[in-house]
């Protein structure tokens, strides 16, 4: 994420922003001795602009953070929109590691390459860091690669610490927040508030310290027209998910499970409209097939409470539901990948009151406890989140297969993702394994399923509804 100054041979200097998303590229310059092109990087230094080769830059850049100083470079890239926009100057700082918090964004090296990512996990040994726009973390990295964090970032201008611009953004979302709610109350809506704002409102807690990238709630099929409309009339607009058939967007009464809508502005706003707790699909190794995942959403909503704030009420999950809600969520939404969702998990067991034996019989009643136990198993193992032993021998699955579970949920795939194929991609692949070697079903039976052409050649799940019926369309208009 640096800008960088080339000369040409005949002395003339030209201005770049690399291409590469969010960390410091090499760029070149000509060596007539060798006639090899070598790196040469440019920042700011306290007052002075250096040119320096890759190797004169780390000497000068290590020189800077140890004598506590302070170095600036224009950013290039857009790993961490809306944070930080190409052409931000960004001001680094020697701190120490101790003072570094979750939530920071921080200048640390991996291999060849310096990066500006927001720290999400730290412990003695190993620390996480995530670009924002990027669905997965970035490898693990030792804490003694961390250099220094930002401490102010510079755009149009203006020089604002990052926590400033995160809570500008994120109190724009909360007025929104409180405006959605408030008109879905006025209509008689009974829309459910899932994670993000919601959660930090539940548990008592400060808005995130991150942008915040959506509003998520869960709605009943019949009162998606009157939603949709109340959306549009605040100037929201709907956005199809590329890959997934028109019809499934039909309205008034669209089939996917998931339907976003966005507006512009000073910050883009998202709201993503469920109508299902998590994607399902048609496919029979799918533990969550349509008509259990919409019982599970009518239960979900039938068992919400209203939780009454300051500046309005808002709908919300039952605390035993939210966090099972979470872990269906990380299971078949993350695949158990990724430490931001199995904090979530953490909190909630924390700082709200789980009765365990109704959590059970709840997850019991859906079939779902072998699914459910690799959240809490890695909430326990990796964030110390106070799961009773009692239902991890409960929930633990009893097949032979699920023995090789761990090759795909363990802690390795959390702290070390694989980045090579898309998410979505990885997420379809992975399913159909993990799906495999946990449903309860005969061993025959999942090899048959498996050599079904439809598996083998092309199998993309569609996450969709299922559609009303004719009489509840018409009376739910």
């Amino acid at each position: 994420m640096i800008k960088t100054e080339v000369k040409s041979e005949k002395g003339e200097t030209k201005k770049r922003i690399p291409k590469a998303k969010g960390h410091l590229t090499k760029t070149n310059s000509p060596n007539p001795q060798f006639n090899l092109w070598r790196p040469r990087v440019a920042f700011a230094c306290g007052t002075d602009f250096v040119i320096a080769e890759t190797e004169t830059f780390e000497k000068l850049l290590d020189e800077t953070l140890k004598d506590g100083g302070e170095f600036s470079f224009i950013a290039a890239g857009q790993s961490m929109a809306p944070l930080i926009l190409p052409g931000s100057r960004l001001f680094i700082k020697f701190c120490s590691r101790n003072k570094i918090k979750i939530g920071d964004i921080v200048f640390f090296k991996q291999g060849d390459d310096f990066l500006t990512h927001r720290l999400i996990y730290k412990s003695k040994r190993l620390w996480l860091t995530k670009a924002e726009t990027a669905p997965l973390p970035d490898k693990s990295i030792k804490p003694s690669q961390v250099l220094g964090k930002v401490t102010k970032i510079e755009r149009n201008g203006k020089v604002s610490p990052p926590k400033a611009l995160i809570k500008i953004q994120n109190l724009f979302y909360l007025k929104e927040f409180l405006r959605l709610n408030r008109l879905f109350w006025e209509n008689s809506l009974k829309v459910i508030n899932l994670k993000g704002i919601s959660l930090s409102q539940i548990l008592g807690e400060k808005l995130p310290n991150r942008f915040l990238s959506d509003l998520d709630f869960l709605v009943q099929r019949k009162d998606f027209p009157k939603v949709a409309r109340i959306l549009r009339s605040l100037g929201f607009r709907m956005k199809k998910q590329k890959g997934v058939p028109d019809f499934h967007y039909r309205e008034p009464y669209p089939i996917h499970q998931e339907i976003t809508f966005k507006k512009g502005g000073a910050f883009t706003l998202t709201v993503d409209i469920h109508q299902e707790p998590v994607g399902s699909t048609q496919g029979k190794l799918n533990p969550l097939p349509l008509d259990k995942n919409q019982k599970i959403a009518q239960d979900l909503i039938k068992r919400a409470r209203l939780a009454k704030k300051k500046g309005g009420g808002f709908w919300a999950l039952e605390e035993n539901d939210l966090l099972f809600y979470l872990c269906l969520h990380h299971f078949f939404h993350h695949n158990c990948r990724g430490i931001e969702q199995l904090a979530n998990i953490a909190r909630v067991i924390e700082k709200l009151p789980i009765d365990w034996e109704i959590f059970s019989r709840k997850v019991k009643g859906y079939s779902l406890e072998n699914y459910l136990y690799y959240p809490l198993l890695l909430a326990k193992n990796l964030l110390k989140a106070k799961v009773p032993k009692k239902i991890l021998d409960e929930f633990k699955p009893k097949s032979i297969f699920s023995n090789l579970v761990p090759l795909f949920i363990n802690q390795k795939n959390i702290f070390r993702p694989r980045s090579n194929i898309t998410q979505l991609e990885e997420t379809n692949k992975e399913n159909i394994v993990l799906r495999f070697l946990i449903i309860d079903k005969p061993f025959l039976w999942k090899i048959w399923y498996l050599t079904r052409p439809r598996v083998l050649f092309g199998f993309r799940p569609y996450l969709s509804v299922m559609p009303l019926t004719e009489g509840s369309s018409s009376e739910a208009s």
